[in-house]
């Protein structure tokens, strides 16, 4: 999250949110160009991270459908829509609480399945594994 609001604080990247604002309508190539490169990379970016990092711990880690978009979406809402008006550019500050909090709703978004249950249920004794227990 912290990459891509970097990211998004850079001209190039301003430029081509206001303009995919302005022209994105009339100009269906212009909507498709952001798609494939943009959104396409930073949601492809955040899934590769979030899995990554769940291996790491022997856990798979995936988002629900949508989530990686909507965490982008939240991010240019936040931090580039303000500064298409004049005098509203966000201060640092609130910047990174804009990146805490869609980092927290991206985490929300997220499933984990531990691999090593996973591998105990392909054991031919599966019946013996306790998966959840409803508590007393």
């Amino acid at each position: 999250m912290k990459h891509m609001a970097t990211v998004m604080g850079g001209a190039e990247y301003e430029n081509l949110y206001r303009l995919l604002l302005r022209d994105g309508s009339f100009q269906p190539w212009l909507r498709e160009i952001y798609e494939e490169r943009a959104a396409a990379a930073f949601c492809g970016r955040l899934e590769e991270g979030v899995r990554r990092a769940g291996r790491q711990i022997g856990v798979a880690v995936f988002f629900r459908p949508g989530a990686p978009r909507e965490a982008l979406r939240r991010l240019e809402w936040a931090l580039l829509l303000p500064r298409l008006v004049p005098g509203g550019c966000p201060t640092p500050e609130d910047e990174a609480v804009v990146v805490v909090n869609v980092a927290r709703e991206a985490f929300d978004q997220t499933c984990a399945w531990d691999l090593g249950a996973a591998e105990q249920m392909s054991n031919p004794e599966f019946e013996n594994v306790t998966l959840w227990q409803q508590p007393s």
